[in-house]
């Protein structure tokens, strides 16, 4: 993270590049991690997108990590499945048109990982 601010040219007061540098180390450092079946990983990937796609306003960080454990048990699939936030942020891009996840790559790739996981029964990071 340290490199991605001095490489970008931000200065150490600046913390509009936190939210692009934390995307790219989800995407580059954690979901390379992940791999296996649905039971192993449903919930997971769940509170994955959950975390990376879904709307903060208005909730304070103990309220959030909540939200991102009732995801994590892959039951309210109306509410919290990747499925389920991908459609709200649709909605919201019909409203403004600036509207997108928190942290946009990691939240496309965990959804098509999570797709990937629904048809085949198991996932990789790799896509073929």
């Amino acid at each position: 993270m340290h490199f991605y601010r001095v490489l970008s040219g931000r200065d150490e007061e600046s913390v509009d590049w936190f939210d692009s540098a934390m995307d790219a180390v989800i995407v580059q450092k954690l979901l390379p991690k992940l791999h296996g079946s649905r039971t192993k990983l449903e919930g997971l990937l769940w509170a994955l997108a959950y975390a990376c796609g879904a709307e903060r306003t208005g909730m304070n960080a103990k309220q959030f990590l909540e939200e991102c454990e009732k995801a994590s048990k892959a039951e309210d699939d109306k509410a919290y499945s990747p499925e389920a936030v991908f459609k709200l942020l649709e909605e919201k891009k019909k409203a403004d048109e600036n509207a997108k996840a928190r942290y946009p790559l990691s939240f496309e790739k965990i959804l098509r990982m999570y797709r990937k996981l629904i048809r085949d029964q198991f996932v990789t990071f790799a896509e073929a």
